[in-house]
Parts: C-alpha cells; structure tokens; sequence
C-alpha cells in the first residue's frame, strides 16, 4: 500500500471541494418558457450582474473554503476530539433531562412557607 502525506491529501481535498463548489455554483434550474421580449439592455444588465455574483461566488470559496476544510481536517486528526465530544453530549443530556425527573414541587421556582408569627 501506498503512503500518501498529509500535505498532499489535504490538496487533494481541497482541490475536490473547490470543484465540487464551482459545478454546483454553475448548475442553474431550468426555466419552463422563454419571455418574448426587445428589452435586451436590461437582459445586459441581468448578465452582467450574473458575472459579477459569480465572481464574487468564486474568490469566496477561493479564500474561505481552504480554511474550513483546513479546520475540519485538523479537527479530524485531533486525539482529544472524541473526548471532548462525548464529555459536551453527557453535560447536554444531564441539563436537559434534569428537569425531567423532577416533580412539579421541586422544579417550582417559589416555595410557600408558613411564617406565622
């Protein structure tokens, strides 16, 4: 078996997030009919504004996309991860469910006293 490093498979990943990206970015849903219409400076307009989204679309993924896979891929590799993961789960499901095996007088905020004096 071949080893791949680190740094490779992280490019790799990178690379097919990238793709992934821009050909989903690219698919548009088809349209049902086509408007007959002699307004071509405002469909100019519309494809332009197209462009400009696309680009803007494009430097995002290109400058953001490679940290958030870079943060899940160290999250990935980390030890303690795992462990941390199910110490949140235990403290989520003791403050959830504390409340559940109380009886109404426990839970109440107010308790009633008699102070006759």
């Amino acid at each position: 078996m071949m080893m791949v490093s680190d740094s490779l498979m992280r490019r790799a990943l990178v690379v097919v997030v990238m793709v992934l990206v821009l050909w989903v970015g690219e698919c548009k849903p088809q349209k049902g009919r086509k408007r007959r219409g002699h307004n071509t400076t405002a469909m100019l307009a519309r494809h332009r504004m197209d462009l400009y989204w696309r680009l803007l679309k494009y430097v995002f993924c290109a400058v953001v996309a490679p940290a958030i896979v870079g943060f899940v891929y160290s999250l990935l590799r980390d030890p303690a991860v795992p462990q941390l993961l199910r110490e949140v789960s235990a403290l989520l499901k003791r403050r959830f469910t504390k409340t559940l095996s109380s009886t109404d007088q426990q839970s109440s905020p107010r308790k009633t006293t008699n102070n006759k004096s």
